[in-house]
C-alpha cells in the first residue's frame, strides 16, 4: 500500500520513525514539528537579511559622504587649475 503512495518507492527511514509504521497523529506531530522548524528558520532569515540591509544603508551612506568629499576636492582643485591658467595667460598676453 505504502509503495503505491510512493511511486513504486519505499520511503526512507527516518531518525524517529518510518512512515509506514506511523499513525496519522504522529504524522500531523511531525508535520507540524517541520512547519515550526521552517517558520523559525524563515525568521532567522528575515532577522539576518534586516541585519544585512542596514549594514548595506550604513556602508552606502559612508561611501557617499566620501564621495561627495572626493568631488569637493576635485571641484576645489579644478577650480584652483582654471585660476593658474587664467594668470599664466595673463602674464603671457
Amino acid at each position: 500500500m505504502a509503495d503505491e503512495w510512493f511511486g513504486g518507492h519505499a520511503p526512507q527511514a527516518h531518525s524517529r520513525y518510518t512512515v509506514e509504521a506511523m499513525t496519522i497523529d504522529e504524522r500531523l506531530e511531525r508535520l507540524t514539528e517541520r512547519h515550526e522548524a521552517l517558520t523559525q528558520s524563515m525568521e532567522l532569515f528575515q532577522h539576518d537579511m534586516a541585519e544585512m540591509r542596514a549594514a548595506a544603508a550604513e556602508r552606502d551612506a559612508k561611501y557617499n559622504e566620501r564621495f561627495s568629499r572626493i568631488l569637493d576636492v576635485v571641484e576645489t582643485l579644478a577650480a584652483t587649475a582654471r585660476s593658474h591658467e587664467q594668470r599664466i595667460e595673463r602674464l603671457e598676453g
